[in-house]
């Protein structure tokens, strides 16, 4: 028997619902680095990353999700999109995305760098060519590589919700030289499965799972694709 691929979200343990203010429903809106302190002072590691929430959400639609899982993907579909813990910055015709920023903050309207440069765990580039910035772009038409990386599958693969009708996945590209904060949905466009930049986010955690837990997680999608399987 084949050994089951490990996706993403099986690697992590999801805040269960994003954060909200007492007697709020809708989720709280706060900068980046609020809302990463935040995060931190709950017991949570970072924010998720592109592909550990979209390959959540992405299970979701397949029907793929055990009960605990499926209720904060739909938690992560619901009110105000949530930060990634990523930047963007627009290099010409490269695209640095950098993970885990750890020198990004607001300062009156803007986020500024504390020193010169930017301080994160990783950095990745890809090439965007002619994608303008400034508008939402149909993710067919962004570069594979670059929406395996944020999607967790190329284009192709990705659940039909994504790919097509008024809730289908876009980019949203910041101008040339500006480093923005990243996360998915967007505070006018509630329960989308965009990649945007923005000024504020709704604020969800994660940490590393352990290996029993990452195994049980396997062990549970494994019995429900087979159910699924037998149904079909």
């Amino acid at each position: 028997m084949a050994t089951p691929t490990v996706k993403p979200y099986q690697k992590i343990e999801f805040e269960p619902r994003a954060y909200r203010r007492e007697g709020k429903t809708e989720k709280a809106l706060l900068t980046y680095d609020k809302s990463l302190e935040r995060l931190t002072k709950e017991g949570y590691e970072r924010h998720p990353a592109p592909a550990e929430s979209f390959s959540l959400l992405i299970g979701l639609l397949e029907g793929k999700l055990p009960p605990d899982l499926e209720e904060i993907a739909k938690d992560m579909l619901a009110s105000y999109g949530e930060w990634f813990n990523m930047v963007v910055e627009r290099k010409k015709d490269v695209l640095a995305l950098s993970s885990d920023p750890k020198n990004l903050r607001w300062k009156k309207d803007r986020y500024v760098l504390d020193g010169k440069t930017l301080q994160c765990a990783s950095q990745h580039e890809f090439k965007i060519d002619s994608l303008s910035s400034g508008s939402y772009i149909d993710l067919k038409d962004v570069p594979e590589d670059l929406v395996a990386f944020l999607y967790s599958k190329p284009f192709d693969q990705l659940p039909a919700a994504m790919q097509e009708g008024g809730h289908r996945a876009q980019l949203y590209l910041p101008q040339e030289g500006i480093i923005r904060p990243v996360g998915h949905g967007s505070v006018g466009f509630v329960g989308r499965f965009d990649v945007y930049f923005g000024d504020y986010g709704a604020s969800s955690g994660v940490r590393r799972a352990s290996e029993a837990s990452v195994a049980q997680k396997i062990g549970a999608l494994s019995l429900e694709e087979t159910l699924i399987k037998k149904n079909t």
